[in-house]
């Protein structure tokens, strides 16, 4: 029977085995303080000439390094999430039972190392782990906390560098129940949990907007809402300002397929609310409800409970001062739009016509009439119109009792 530091000895061997930096020569007797000292040194000797890593190749290390540490020290199952599917992080084999993942990666992680997770990854990123019945490798104490799984490494010789992230994202898979392991805040799936985490690690922060992420990929993601056009549309000849007004434009008008994809089976709904009604009535997940902690209305997505917070409970302040008039306005984009009406530009043309509009959503409201794909079809009759204003002018003097009890309109239908 081995002792425990045999025990450890031998897992830091199987789990560094191809693990290799650069300069370094692979060696079958590998051991962590030797990676520990080969990351430490800021500057490395080759057979030509010696340089010096920069402060980003460095912090890229000891990151990599305080995973392998986590890994090393604790039974956890690293895990990828990819189009609503968990994968084992050393072969990628697509799970949607938790469990099952688990049991798989206990298996897989025996003929595996670390270097087969980083491989996976384009560029370097955090590793995501499931923390279920996790046990200490070298005393099997159970893993009860965050705090702890760093705290018990340096019981058993191990060493985590606290001046750089962990190097993994942590998270209890329960399929029954999406917890935040860090604030217990619960959500209706993993996705918006796996979301919900750059609160917590917030390692890329954005110089534009302050807001932060874990992942250089996501951080780069979010820079696309801040980048300037023209975006030009593939499947037509529009061209927008922003990349998510073109997006938005190609999930509206180009749909080649409904956008919600059940992570238990293969069917996809048009809304959100249809998957979710789904999951609920075919799969028997749990719907999740988003209380407000400052006051007593619920919500069916975080999203939502975030939108009600900020516009009831915490309003920005009108700071925006018009200089034409007293008004005063809460963004500078409501400033805008109200400023057309006192300067009378009309910065939007229509390329059908010679008509103009001094905001760019009335222009699109014009270009229904120039647009043979889509109308306005009324429910409460057979009438049909190019532009939402008149259908709602229409229902108003037609209809108006019906459209109060009920408070929907017909979506456009494409013909």
């Amino acid at each position: 029977m081995q002792t425990a530091p045999k025990k450890k000895a031998s897992f830091i061997r199987s789990l560094t085995r191809n693990f290799l930096f650069l300069g370094q020569h692979r060696s079958p007797g590998i051991e962590t303080d030797i990676i520990s000292e080969e990351i430490d040194r800021n500057s490395i000797t080759t057979g030509k000439r010696n340089y010096q890593r920069s402060a980003r190749s460095v912090a890229r290390l000891k990151t990599k390094r305080n995973a392998s540490v986590v890994l090393a020290c604790w039974t956890v199952s690293p895990f990828r999430w990819q189009k609503n599917r968990f994968k084992c992080a050393y072969c990628e084999e697509q799970f949607t039972e938790c469990s099952t993942l688990r049991e798989h990666v206990s298996m897989c992680s025996k003929n595996h190392s670390l270097d087969d997770i980083y491989s996976k990854f384009k560029e370097m990123s955090l590793i995501n782990v499931d923390l279920t019945d996790a046990t200490c490798r070298v005393c099997t104490v159970p893993l009860v906390s965050i705090d702890a799984m760093r705290a018990h490494v340096a019981q058993h010789g191990y060493r985590l560098d606290p001046q750089h992230p962990d190097g993994v994202i942590p998270f209890h898979l329960d399929n029954s129940c999406w917890k935040c392991v860090v604030c217990n805040e619960e959500f209706n799936n993993f996705l918006k949990l796996y979301e919900h985490m750059n609160v917590h690690y917030q390692h890329y922060i954005c110089d534009i907007c302050g807001k932060g992420y874990m992942t250089a990929q996501r951080l780069r993601k979010h820079s696309e809402a801040h980048a300037i056009g023209p975006f030009p549309c593939n499947d037509c000849d529009k061209i927008f300002n922003t990349r998510a007004s073109r997006e938005s434009h190609r999930a509206t008008r180009h749909i080649k397929e409904p956008k919600y994809q059940c992570p238990k089976c293969e069917m996809r709904f048009d809304g959100y609310y249809d998957r979710m009604n789904h999951l609920n009535e075919t799969h028997r997940e749990r719907e999740v409800v988003y209380n407000c902690p400052h006051c007593e209305l619920k919500f069916k997505t975080s999203g939502k409970r975030s939108a009600h917070v900020r516009s009831i409970h915490f309003p920005p302040l009108r700071t925006h001062g018009c200089s034409y008039c007293d008004w005063n306005f809460k963004t500078a984009y409501e400033l805008k739009r109200h400023i057309v009406k006192h300067t009378g530009e009309r910065n939007y043309h229509c390329t059908m016509c010679d008509k103009s509009y001094p905001r760019n959503k009335t222009l699109k409201e014009h270009m229904r009439i120039h647009d043979h794909n889509g109308v306005f079809n009324c429910k409460w009759c057979s009438c049909e119109y190019k532009q939402k204003t008149k259908l709602l002018r229409h229902v108003r003097t037609n209809h108006s009792l019906a459209h109060s009890n009920d408070g929907k309109l017909m979506k456009p239908n494409a013909t």
